[in-house]
């Protein structure tokens, strides 16, 4: 999964109302893959929002191209390594 904001897909409206956390089923290192985040990035606007589109879906008709990614600086993203049974939200 390439770097992302949350939010960008736990999007609620009128307000926010959807938490999103991950826990750790077992140890996660650098070495076997833990999360990886930029520090203060929470205090960001959200800069993309998903939309769910039917007939994105439903259409053989419609581009299926990749949407543009946010690009962050990879030298600014720190490992946030857990144990089993942490959270990191």
């Amino acid at each position: 999964i390439t770097s992302h904001q949350d939010s960008t897909f736990l999007w609620t409206e009128p307000k926010q109302t959807c938490v999103g956390l991950w826990l750790a089923l077992e140890d996660a290192d650098e070495e076997n893959g833990c999360l990886w985040a930029r520090p203060g990035s929470h205090l960001e606007p959200v800069r993309k929002k998903f939309a769910r589109n039917p007939e994105y879906f439903n259409n053989s008709n419609v581009s299926k191209k990749d949407v543009p990614m946010m690009v962050f600086q990879e030298q600014s993203q720190v490992e946030v390594e857990v144990e089993v049974e942490e959270t990191s939200d």
